[in-house]
């Protein structure tokens, strides 16, 4: 029997420790800073939105717990809009893999919390800090660090040749859920330049309710960005998000229903700088945990993909843990590990750079791709399928070519 410990609670975490359950051999343990119950009561942690190829994973697995329940996102709507929200570009555009699906993180956590014990898991609710990883890793075969808070997460270095040359926050994050129905609603993302972005999810919500997310990224400096330095309260939060529906979104403000949030703690507020870190973490012993998911790969929200990558990464780790049979998961093991991941995830950080840097040979395939459904496909598509985004668009004369 090999014994994994993995510290974090959240999709990645959760996940491998489940499919590692499903298979003979393995004694999993988990710890978890809070409860399931605390996770449902508590602040919003973020939120996202899972494309088809990742949720055949989770239904794969038997963890796809709602269904229909939630709503079947189709496609995404994207705009380019000036500074008084008149529209410059707009298309839609179906997902090519199928239908997308958000699920509010404190409804679904919980629920695997307890899937996980009843699958033979052990859950130890417990901060963990530098002084008992140690003591968890002499432990165990393997452990997994999958939490990208705190203390924890500086055991893993920067790694500077996959780190996209950021040194600071390119936006900064607000989002609510308000309890506006779905409707027709689908993935919305609207382009501001020189201000930001505003997103729009529709999400199943605690209760298993209907609400809309609604995440505004502002870029530093800008007006919005200075509006979000206002924010105290939960409240505040919201304020300005309606303010900027209202500004730059003015004919869809259904999508504030009415202007309220489904509950006190449905918002966020917070900024997180891009980068990848190196997947081996050594501690002050020298002995060595390994990083998955949010303690290694730091993406901004813009790009849409960081709980997509904790489901790619998360399987892949999955699949070469259970192929390593009589070997060790070494320090050599773990670097090639994410090298695997990393054929993957590199086209997740090209796409993210070129939303968050918009050059202007990305502007011209926006304003063509209002015209022709084709090249729409491949930009919206590229959420759900970076490599082939990320093929086109890594120079101007790759995306001319690629419009032409």
């Amino acid at each position: 029997m090999k014994k994994i410990a993995i510290i974090g609670s959240g999709q990645a975490g959760l996940q491998l420790g489940m499919s590692l359950l499903d298979q003979e051999g393995y004694i999993v343990t988990m710890y978890s800073d809070r409860t399931g119950e605390e996770i449902a009561k508590g602040a919003l942690p973020s939120t996202a939105i899972m494309f088809q190829d990742k949720i055949k994973v989770e239904q794969s697995m038997g963890l796809n717990f709602w269904g229909e329940k939630a709503h079947p996102t189709k496609g995404v709507k994207v705009e380019v809009r000036g500074e008084e929200g008149e529209k410059q570009i707009e298309f839609f555009t179906l997902f090519k893999d199928g239908l997308g699906q958000a699920i509010d993180y404190r409804l679904k956590y919980p629920v695997w919390l307890e899937e996980f014990q009843k699958r033979g898991g052990k859950l130890i609710i417990e901060k963990v800090d530098i002084a008992k990883l140690e003591q968890i890793q002499k432990q165990n075969d393997l452990t997994v660090v999958a939490t990208g808070k705190g203390e924890l997460s500086d055991l893993f270095e920067k790694d500077l040749e996959r780190s996209p040359d950021y040194q600071s926050p390119q936006r900064e994050l607000a989002i609510v859920i308000t309890d506006a129905n779905w409707k027709d609603h689908q993935l919305g993302i609207t382009l501001i330049p020189g201000i930001g972005e505003i997103i729009n999810i529709p999400m199943l919500t605690l209760g298993e309710k209907e609400g809309m997310a609604i995440v505004l990224l502002a870029i530093p400096g800008s007006p919005m960005a200075e509006e979000l330095k206002t924010v105290k309260t939960g409240d505040d939060i919201l304020q300005v998000v309606i303010k900027q529906v209202e500004k730059y979104r003015p004919d869809e403000m259904s999508l504030l229903g009415t202007k309220s949030m489904v509950d006190e703690k449905a918002c966020f507020f917070g900024a997180v700088t891009p980068e990848v870190r190196k997947p081996v973490g050594r501690l002050p012993s020298g002995a060595i945990v390994m990083g998955l998911a949010d303690s290694l790969l730091r993406v901004d929200p813009l790009s849409g993909n960081g709980l997509n990558n904790a489901v790619v990464m998360s399987d892949i780790l999955t699949e070469r843990i259970l192929r390593l049979q009589d070997g060790f998961f070494d320090e050599a093991w773990m670097n090639d590990v994410f090298d695997q991941f990393w054929v993957y995830g590199r086209h997740v950080f090209t796409f993210m750079s070129a939303l968050l840097d918009q050059p202007p040979h990305l502007v011209e395939a926006l304003g063509a791709a209002a015209q022709n459904e084709a090249l729409a496909s491949d930009i919206g598509n590229g959420y759900t399928d970076p490599a082939a985004f990320a093929f086109w668009v890594s120079t101007p004369e790759a995306t001319a070519e690629h419009i032409r």
